[in-house]
């Protein structure tokens, strides 16, 4: 194992393996970097030193910047670089383990479509109708062009099936 002596050479290190070997651009590194920095504060003011660190120190981090009021996708990135950063410390010798495993980012929540007016919903279903008026039938729905056996085909069964 690799003592970690070095930070700034370690974080040159990690740069490059994101640029090289990830084909991050300039600002995901830049971003990436100033992520582990947060953490390399953090760890400095709580008096840990990085070799030092494990789960629970990687739980208080995630809670503080959940503090500092950074939004879900923030944090999420924020703890993806950490995590990037600590496999890059294993697989490159300086660590024997991986502390930021079993660490959660934020699940992010998907926004809710708009809702259709009453106005809009009558503008769908006329234009509906109009358009079922001047396509020939086999245009119009094409549900209605479904095989007789739908739902009950199988190998070799070709026939149709009661209705």
């Amino acid at each position: 194992m690799r003592g970690i002596h070095d930070i700034d050479a370690i974080c040159r290190e990690f740069r490059g393996y994101l640029a090289l070997q990830r084909g991050f651009s300039p600002h995901t590194l830049d971003a990436y970097l100033r992520d582990v920095n947060k953490l390399l504060a953090y760890l400095s003011d709580e008096g840990v030193a990085l070799r030092d660190t494990d789960y629970g120190i990687l739980q208080n981090f995630a809670a503080a910047i959940y503090d500092l009021g950074i939004a879900a996708a923030s944090r999420k990135r924020v703890l993806c670089g950490i995590k990037t950063f600590f496999k890059f410390l294993k697989s490159a010798g300086y660590t024997d383990n991986d502390p930021s495993m079993l660490l959660e980012t934020p699940r992010l929540g998907r926004a809710l479509p708009d809702v259709l007016s009453v106005e809009e919903i009558d503008m769908i279903i006329n234009a509906r109708a109009r358009r079922s008026r001047t396509q020939p039938r086999h245009h119009r729905d094409p549900l209605r062009m479904r095989p007789a056996c739908f739902g009950t085909c199988r190998p070799g069964n070709h026939t149709r099936s009661p209705r």
